[in-house]
């Protein structure tokens, strides 16, 4: 059976893990990465098939744009589209 611990082996730079429930498995196991870059943190979408939600903005795959920043303060990132009820 699947074990959240596995995940960690295989992929030890993950940090947080969401099994997303389905089908369609909506977050990827790799999905996004908060970064350092300038002074400033953004979410990079890793290439989802969902998409990544950062404040509003869509990005990820087919979208144009991989990467948007965060903000001072609260935000809010969806993993896997607008309506995903995946929220941080």
């Amino acid at each position: 059976g699947y074990s959240p611990q596995d995940e960690t082996t295989k992929n030890p730079q993950n940090h947080l893990l969401i099994a997303s429930e389905g089908p369609p498995l909506i977050v990827s196991r790799q999905h996004c990465q908060i970064e350092i870059q300038d002074g400033g943190l953004y979410i990079n979408d890793l290439g989802s098939r969902f998409n990544t939600v950062v404040n509003g903005q869509v990005i990820g795959r087919g979208k144009g744009f991989y990467k948007a920043p965060l903000q001072m303060g609260e935000n809010i990132v969806v993993m896997g589209g607008p309506n995903s009820p995946y929220q941080l």
